[in-house]
């Protein structure tokens, strides 16, 4: 899953898990940090059971965004 929007600079990642019993799997970020304008997720669930994620990203303009 790629997140992100152009023009904008990330400055904050939250990922939810919405089971709490151990068996929603695992996450992995593939490509991007804090300060890119874009991130690639992945999601890896257990078996045949699915999952049940959600992620939040901040953003701020690009123009706003300091690398101090």
């Amino acid at each position: 899953m790629r997140l992100g929007k152009q023009g904008r600079k990330i400055v904050g990642i939250k990922i939810n898990s919405h089971w709490n019993d151990g068996t929603n799997g695992y996450w992995r970020l593939l490509e991007g940090k804090v300060g890119d304008d874009e991130i690639e997720i992945q999601f890896c669930t257990a078996g045949h059971k699915g999952g049940h994620w959600s992620a939040e990203i901040w953003s701020v303009d690009k123009h706003l965004y300091s690398y101090a």
